[in-house]
């Protein structure tokens, strides 16, 4: 299906978005059993990143791939200090939601690159 170029940009920030409330679906039911509030991320988190993912990937023609690199670098941290707190309060060592929330991301990036 082809999709006018006015709304390409528009079709892909949906996707990526889709894309991370998937994501965050997992996520949240995998964490299920923890309190509100004790949980890495979620639906709405993984939802954003993966909105983040795809703005990035819009600015990438403007901005260049450093528009790109800096966005996994903030995912990335925003995520480790999480981890870092769930560590030391559940002594929990899993990094699956740290490393979603990155893969996550460069999807979002991935899903506003259109074929030409």
């Amino acid at each position: 299906m082809a999709v006018h170029a006015d709304l390409a940009p528009f079709v892909g920030l949906g996707i990526a978005r889709g894309g991370g409330l998937l994501i965050g679906l997992e996520r949240g039911w995998s964490q299920r059993g923890r309190a509100d509030g004790e949980r890495l991320a979620g639906l709405r988190t993984f939802a954003l990143i993966g909105l983040f993912g795809g703005l990035c990937g819009l600015l990438m023609a403007q901005a260049g791939a450093a528009i790109v690199i800096a966005g996994v670098l903030v995912v990335a941290a925003a995520m480790l200090m999480g981890y870092r707190e769930t560590v030391r309060v559940h002594r929990d060592l899993s990094l699956t939601s740290a490393v979603a929330a990155v893969v996550t991301f460069v999807v979002g990036v991935l899903s506003t690159q259109g074929q030409e």
